[in-house]
């Protein structure tokens, strides 16, 4: 979707609810890459701010980096500084994260399935997401070899986790509800529900759509 927005690839129905010039404006891929040398290259300021920038955020971060809230993570620090918000969630089906997960992450790679082993993974994984990343990166680079996509193969805790009942539904309410909590403190924000269409990859179907706060 990152990459539709800013080659204007979107379609009409969905560009529309995009503020104006978004497609102009930085892309931040990740809140790893939102880094104080991210934004002295960007070269904003208190005089000079810029006028937006389309982020992606993981909203599983908190679990996987053990956080009681989003009020603990990055994210709502960047809410508080912004003038307006316009949210995309994603939601595909259930079906389709699974086989995306299956094929893209898992493809040629054996999982123990069972509930101890699954806990201990998560476990292991959340607790090493506690190490800020640059020490994190070296001992990547000391105990597993380059070839390994992920060191603490979290790909697969959700692979298993998303199969549970109600889990990430769950997941989609708590962020829905710290939206809700930042509209209600007079924060500017809109809020689109959106799933990728079977048609296209530059096509998005709005499941609804959430009236305006603040």
């Amino acid at each position: 979707m990152l990459r539709a927005i800013h080659s204007g690839e979107l379609d009409e129905e969905t560009k529309r609810l995009l503020p104006e010039d978004a497609g102009q404006w930085p892309n931040v891929p990740s809140m790893n890459t939102f880094t104080r040398d991210y934004i002295e290259k960007l070269g904003s300021s208190r005089d000079n701010p810029l006028k937006g920038m389309v982020m992606h955020y993981d909203f599983m971060r908190p679990f996987k980096k053990i956080l009681k809230g989003y009020e603990q993570d990055n994210i709502d620090q960047i809410i508080n500084c912004a003038g307006k918000v316009t949210v995309f969630i994603i939601k595909p089906e259930k079906e389709v994260l699974l086989r995306q997960l299956k094929k893209g992450e898992l493809a040629g790679n054996s999982v123990k399935t069972g509930q101890i082993d699954l806990q201990m993974r998560s476990f292991l994984t959340r607790l090493f997401h506690k190490i800020p990343e640059r020490p994190r990166n070296r001992l990547k680079k000391l105990l597993f070899s380059s070839s390994k996509r992920s060191v603490t193969d979290f790909n697969k805790i959700l692979y298993y986790k998303y199969q549970e009942d109600g889990w990430v539904d769950g997941w989609y309410r708590k962020f829905e509800t710290y939206l809700e909590s930042k509209g209600a403190t007079g924060k500017s924000i809109s809020v689109n529900y959106i799933k990728p269409s079977a048609e296209s990859k530059q096509k998005w179907v709005l499941i609804r759509r959430e009236k305006e706060t603040g």
